[in-house]
């Protein structure tokens, strides 16, 4: 009788986990416009109507983890249950959770409004639209998945893998066990211990890609234009912020390295992955533009290329009246070669930092070629922006850094390489002057930095002078590149009073100083220079 009661209040745990995850995730009440159609479609019940392919990589939903009894339990302040709160903590911290719920928001609607030329914010629908189930769900098409599914938002399975294939057999002793020796994933599952993979999850959405047979995950200019943020990914800092469904205490996982004994992993594997990325969706775009005969470039609309989204945004975003200083001027004095006639300088924001990574004397391959193919990327001496060229040029560097990416998982990030790349960080002759260059050294720094006083030899040790001074410079710099909110008086304070939808904002650094961020660096660089000769002395 016991077995049967535990049973019965197992199943009844799931199935309420199940109700409130569905609850949670989906706007309520819903409005009459949601179920018009189309509307979604479950999956038919007959097999013979779906591939092989569809049934093994059919996504379960977060409801099949919500259980107490597997990762739905009550957030612990012990690191070795955090595996059995992982739901709880998504559903209830992560943002993820929320990333379909946002799609009924009025900026959503305003988005695809301006987007689709829309008379009416009401007859937009982005929960609708397969460009933004994309990212903003786990399903990803509106049409071939349930609606319990897409209001998981970004649910477990995103970035685990569909988890039809591993979901009972992750749960059983004899797997549960091996890991202790190695851990094997299981069919269609994702490895998420492992930096390399877990990255390239990520930049599928935050970074972009436009894979055959995979939805379009492209956030060009045109969206950005309509209002959807700008995507500047970088996977050590978002890492860092992200809340942890996961066990991060040194020693609680055999044959694992935690967050905070990976820093500089994570910050050199994510600056590759991202770099690939990037490149990749260059490239795709391309290929997309590109007209496929002579025919069809007589018939054809113009490509659209280049796109602008792959430029420095505040080479022409940027205030024009003197109220606020510009820093554009400042930027054409300091670095002339930025702003050449007649051409707009490319964004660096996913090409600079690759460049410390390239270097022959770091042990990680492939030497200099690659920062010299990145320079003549962002230089502008061979342009991508003729879809004839691009998609083999941009494909050939972007698999450069995947070789790249795969030497690093494998490094050994010990002192000596960590303090190699701190000394290649503070060389000012390949710090650009602009924003995104800036805001990555800056992002660079913090993470080696940690790297190095979380190495073994270093902990418990007290901050020294040094430390202290760079530590302090680099919450100056901090300050320096951050954006401002308010739009007519120039503060980093919303407006009183204002609703969210009314404030006026923008993502723009409009106060950036580029002399003064210089000079911020120096001050840092220096200190970094002391610190690294005391360690050679001792």
């Amino acid at each position: 009788m016991r077995w049967l009661f535990a049973a019965i209040v197992a199943a009844a745990t799931m199935a309420l986990a199940a109700w409130l995850a569905a609850a949670d995730s989906t706007p309520a009440p819903m409005a009459p416009e949601t179920i018009s159609s189309p509307s979604p479609t479950s999956h038919p019940t007959d097999p013979a109507s779906e591939t092989t392919a569809s049934i093994a990589r059919r996504f379960l939903g977060v409801s099949s983890c919500a259980s107490v009894a597997c990762h739905g339990g009550p957030i612990s302040a012990d690191p070795s249950a955090k595996w059995r709160s992982s739901y709880t903590v998504w559903a209830t911290i992560d943002k993820h959770s929320r990333a379909f719920s946002v799609l009924f928001e009025p900026r959503s609607k305003r988005i695809v409004q301006l987007l689709d030329h829309l008379p009416s914010v009401d007859q937009a629908r982005p929960y609708q639209e397969e460009r933004c189930l994309a990212c903003h769900s786990t399903g990803q098409s509106f049409q071939k998945t349930d609606t319990s599914i897409l209001a998981d938002g970004v649910g477990c399975e995103l970035c685990h893998g569909p988890a039809q294939n591993w979901l009972k057999k992750h749960t059983e002793r004899a797997w549960l066990d091996s890991r202790a020796a190695k851990f094997e994933p299981l069919p269609d599952m994702t490895d998420t211990r492992d930096l390399l993979p877990r990255a390239m999850a990520c930049a599928k959405c935050h970074v972009g890609s436009r894979e055959p047979g995979q939805p379009a995950r492209d956030v060009n200019h045109d969206l950005i234009a309509a209002g959807h943020p700008r995507l500047d990914f970088e996977f050590h800092a978002y890492s860092g912020v992200m809340p942890k469904h996961w066990t991060d205490e040194p020693g609680k996982k055999p044959n694992y390295k935690t967050d905070r004994e990976t820093h500089a992993a994570a910050w050199a594997i994510g600056q590759a992955v991202s770099a690939e990325a990037a490149l990749k969706l260059i490239a795709a775009r391309a290929v997309a533009d590109k007209p496929q005969s002579v025919a069809a470039a007589k018939t054809l609309p113009i490509a659209r290329h280049p796109e602008f989204s792959e430029y420095d945004c505040y080479a022409c975003h940027h205030e024009l009246s003197s109220k606020f200083p510009s820093s554009r001027q400042a930027l054409a004095r300091m670095d002339p070669s930025h702003h050449s006639p007649g051409s707009l300088p490319r964004s660096t924001w996913y090409f600079t930092s690759p460049q410390l990574l390239s270097d022959a004397q770091s042990g990680l391959a492939p030497a200099g070629q690659l920062a010299k193919s990145l320079t003549k990327l962002i230089g502008g001496t061979w342009s991508p922006d003729d879809p004839s060229t691009a998609d083999q040029n941009v494909a050939e560097l972007a698999a450069s850094m995947r070789h790249l990416a795969e030497a690093e998982a494998k490094a050994s990030w010990d002192e000596s390489m960590i303090d190699r790349l701190l000394a290649r960080a503070t060389d000012v002759s390949t710090l650009a002057p602009n924003w995104d260059s800036a805001a990555q050294r800056f992002l660079a720094i913090e993470a080696l930095l940690a790297a190095r006083r979380e190495l073994p030899s270093r902990l418990g040790q007290a901050a020294s002078a040094e430390e202290l001074e760079i530590d302090q410079a680099l919450g100056e710099i901090h300050k320096l590149l951050e954006f401002r909110i308010d739009a007519s008086t120039g503060s980093s304070e919303p407006v009183k009073g204002a609703t969210d939808h009314a404030a006026p904002r923008i993502d723009s650094p409009r106060g950036y100083d580029p002399l003064a961020v210089q000079q911020a660096f120096s001050r840092v660089f220096a200190a970094i220079g002391k610190t690294l000769r005391v360690g050679e002395s001792k």
